[in-house]
């Protein structure tokens, strides 16, 4: 997709994840606000956090109303934003706030969602993680985390849920600093850098430690998780 906006297809269930918002080159965002495939029948959406470049309020509820058996599930903030807009999404929308160390686990149309607090840096803005379950199949995005303690991640569980993909910012793979949370931390099989900054450009011995790991260049680019 844009920035930090997937669609993530299996089987199927589908869920799009950061990628409704009105900052996509002009046009970009068509196929999806009019729910051609694969962006028709999307159970749900997340939004990590209410930032503009993660979340429209007018764009998902425009989704929504043409799609009625789709569920929002997000922050308080990005939750109360939608739900200002009108009544008639009551029902289908989540709310989620927790504090550091906590946890939400929700179940939506048979696909089990753990939100987890992830901070962003910013005071008083709650940044989501995302691990997706569905069969035996497990996502982690997490939105815009700044750089995060190992023990910390830990402390979730995260390398004991065998995860097959991470969705890290892209500054995690910059720096060998950052390395030793998604080694230990996430462990997930396969990583994708997301919410680009500047040309991808990690140091020389990444591919090394790192040897499964996707870069999406275009919009609407698709992948395919290779079996295990």
């Amino acid at each position: 997709m844009f920035n930090a906006g997937f669609l993530i297809t299996i089987g199927d269930k589908r869920i799009l994840i950061d990628a409704i918002y009105d900052g996509y080159p002009e046009g970009t965002l068509k196929p999806i606000l009019r729910s051609q495939p694969p962006f028709d029948r999307v159970d749900l959406i997340l939004a990590t956090h209410e930032h503009v470049d993660h979340f429209s309020p007018g764009l998902v509820r425009q989704y929504m109303l043409a799609n009625p058996n789709t569920v929002f599930a997000s922050t308080q903030g990005a939750a109360s934003q939608l739900l200002a807009l009108g009544d008639d999404l009551t029902g289908r929308v989540i709310s989620i706030d927790i504090a550091p160390g906590e946890s939400r686990e929700i179940q939506v149309n048979g696909i089990a969602v753990q939100a987890i607090y992830l901070s962003h840096g910013i005071p008083r803005l709650l940044n989501l993680g995302f691990v997706i379950t569905i069969g035996d199949i497990a996502l982690f995005h997490t939105g815009d985390a700044e750089a995060v303690d190992v023990g910390y991640l830990q402390s979730y569980g995260l390398p004991d849920k065998q995860l097959d993909i991470a969705f890290v910012p892209q500054f995690f793979f910059m720096e060998e600093a950052y390395y030793a949370p998604m080694l230990e931390g996430i462990q997930a099989r396969y990583l994708i850098p997301i919410h680009f900054i500047g040309r991808f450009s990690p140091p020389a011995r990444f591919e090394s430690l790192f040897p499964n790991f996707y870069i999406f260049g275009n919009s609407y680019e698709s992948w395919v998780l290779p079996p295990s």
